[in-house]
């Protein structure tokens, strides 16, 4: 005998609202609720919703709420808590490029970017997807100059195009900021490098890393550190042997090599970084430099 209870229909209604926060004199709003709800609610409960497309609900947004988002969005609207968050301090960049595990994994550099933020600097690391879209682009290269294989060279080329059509909606974003920079498309870095160094340089990060330092100084980072473990010979090549060049083209580079390696010194190591950011602050603040404080290690001595 089949069950007689009758399904029940619920409806799901979301209504966003806020009210018109009362500006301040300079424009910005005194409640930050609408920041806050729009980074972590709203955009969260529609994405929950698309996982469940089964489920019927509707969402309303009052037009007031509308338009303040907009104006987060789309004109660099802040409310007095936000300002707080922003500092205007002008702080020097640094890039730091390499030896891909070196660059990325804290316990391989001994915590670099905690160090250059203790210091009152801004570290600007490339995005890692850059090291594979230069991995398949010497592709090509291997197929005009050395004789590669076609297949692996067209291969090589649609994986570019599926990794930069999922990176394009980031890239969009990052271009609209006030704040950050995109990265650069593989082959115009290719372009940026020519002048430098050859293509043919594809050993270890080969001459991406090279490509990396002309980037940074390009959007306005002049302080890079060029960090690699000791024995890695291609890098030394393509990062340390290129400095000289680059300080050529670019005077007001500030670019700074160094080893991490277990037999390395990390007092030598900080020294160097600290060498470094007074550089940095003194082209930031010439007429008043801070004090950097450099350390002690008896055992280093020569």
């Amino acid at each position: 005998m089949m069950s007689q209870t009758k399904k029940l229909s619920i409806a799901f209604y979301w209504h966003m609202h806020q009210p018109v926060y009362q500006l301040t004199s300079n424009g910005d709003y005194i409640m930050p609720w609408v920041r806050l709800h729009a980074v972590k609610d709203y955009l969260d409960m529609a994405l929950w919703a698309k996982k469940f497309e089964k489920l019927k609900l509707n969402f309303n947004f009052v037009p007031v709420l509308l338009d303040s988002i907009l104006e987060y969005a789309e004109k660099d609207a802040h409310d007095i808590h936000s300002r707080l968050t922003i500092t205007p301090k002008n702080k020097p960049k640094v890039g730091i490029v390499g030896e891909i595990l070196v660059k990325y994994h804290p316990d391989a550099n001994n915590h670099l970017v905690d160090i250059l933020e203790a210091e009152g600097a801004e570290a600007v690391c490339p995005d890692i997807l850059g090291f594979f879209l230069y991995s398949l682009s010497d592709s090509e290269f291997g197929y005009t100059r050395l004789g590669t294989s076609l297949k692996a060279m067209l291969i090589a080329k649609s994986a570019i195009k599926v990794i930069e059509y999922y990176q394009k909606p980031a890239c969009d974003a990052l271009r609209q900021s006030k704040r950050f920079t995109a990265p650069l498309d593989i082959h115009a870095m290719m372009e940026l490098t020519k002048p430098v160094l050859q293509l043919g340089n594809s050993t270890g990060e080969g001459w991406f890393l090279t490509a990396e330092m002309i980037e940074l100084i390009h959007d306005g980072v002049k302080n890079i550190l060029c960090i690699q473990p000791f024995a890695c010979l291609p890098n030394h090549v393509t990062g340390k042997g290129m400095i000289k060049r680059l300080r050529e083209l670019h005077p007001d580079a500030n670019i700074a090599p160094i080893d991490y390696d277990p037999g390395a010194s990390e007092v030598n190591q900080l020294n160097r970084i600290k060498l470094m950011l007074s550089v940095a602050f003194k082209n930031i603040y010439k007429d008043k430099p801070p004090i950097i404080d450099f350390v002690c290690d008896e055992s280093a001595a020569g």
